[in-house]
């Protein structure tokens, strides 16, 4: 991409990663438009391109480049499927040179380490020391078992482990992932347990020290299909308590990953996949959109 932006013809990439779909705009050079109207319009499936998150890539003064993300609400902090969308966007656009892979990006909430794969369909993220605190649950009224509690549920609540990342998870390691009812369970433990603040839950089944499967509860939309973090978190306790091995292959409903883990650093490797690659017409979207 050159220098002097033409509005009228935007280039973007639409990356999905983890089944979410990302707008990516080089914004190493000055854009001249308001970013979270574009972001607003640009993301709306009906009258813009459609995306769950823009993303602008800019110059850093701390690492590489920096990522600046947006939701159609706003300027939000980057979720970590956006860093591989990032790297993916780069090498696509063949933005760094010919032999550099590894790339650092600068976010809201930290920096992190990229090394591309190939063509770039799979990216390793690098997040560093699996740093995480175990929350000891408040347990709710009579900790005895009524007969309402199910079988599953009262193995959730023997083997469920609380730990704090960037959000906080409640990971339940259980013999089989695939027979209760979810939303039950959920329920019960809601309401035997007092839940951090927009607490994902992982139910984790490990097949062998080096294979793991996952179902993913979003506490703002129900299961999900998969989840960067969650699967991160999840992995990082099963090696923590010795269930895992070091290098683990997790598997949710959607896709699979890889993922080392030893005392130094937490590597995860997944595919970004893209949509297709197009230009906008910034000013007649944002005059479409606000008429």
């Amino acid at each position: 991409m050159q220098h002097g932006i033409d509005l009228k013809n935007l280039p973007f990439l639409k990356i999905v990663a983890s089944g979410i779909g990302y707008i990516v705009v080089d914004g190493r050079y000055p854009l001249g438009f308001d970013r979270a109207s574009f972001a607003k319009a640009a993301c709306d499936s009906k009258r813009g391109i459609g995306a769950d998150y823009l993303i602008i890539l800019e110059v850093s003064s701390t690492a590489d480049y920096k990522i600046d993300c947006y939701s159609n609400e706003g300027a939000v902090s980057l979720p970590l499927e956006g860093v591989r969308v990032a790297a993916k966007f780069l090498k696509t656009l063949k933005v760094l040179g010919q032999e550099k892979r590894s790339v650092e990006f600068e976010t809201l909430s930290s920096n992190y380490h990229t090394h591309i794969i190939g063509s770039g369909d799979k990216v390793r993220v690098d997040f560093g020391e699996p740093l995480f605190e175990e929350i000891e649950p408040e347990i709710l009224g009579d900790e005895e078992k009524s007969e309402e509690t199910t079988a599953c549920f009262a193995e959730i609540l023997e083997n469920c482990i609380f730990a704090q990342f960037s959000n906080p998870h409640c990971v339940c390691f259980l013999k089989e992932i695939d027979t209760f009812d979810m939303e039950d369970c959920i329920k019960q433990l809601q309401a035997k347990v007092s839940l951090p603040k927009n607490c994902f839950i992982e139910f984790a089944q490990v097949l062998d020290p080096g294979n793991i499967r996952l179902r993913i509860w979003d506490p703002k939309v129900g299961e999900i299909f998969v989840h960067d973090e969650a699967v991160v978190a999840a992995t990082a306790v099963g090696v923590h308590n010795e269930q895992l091995a070091s290098v683990v292959r997790a598997k949710t409903l959607e896709d699979e990953f890889a993922v080392h883990c030893n005392d130094e650093n937490i590597a995860f490797v997944g595919v970004t996949r893209i949509c297709f690659q197009g230009e906008v017409d910034v000013e007649s979207l944002l005059e479409d959109y606000s008429a």
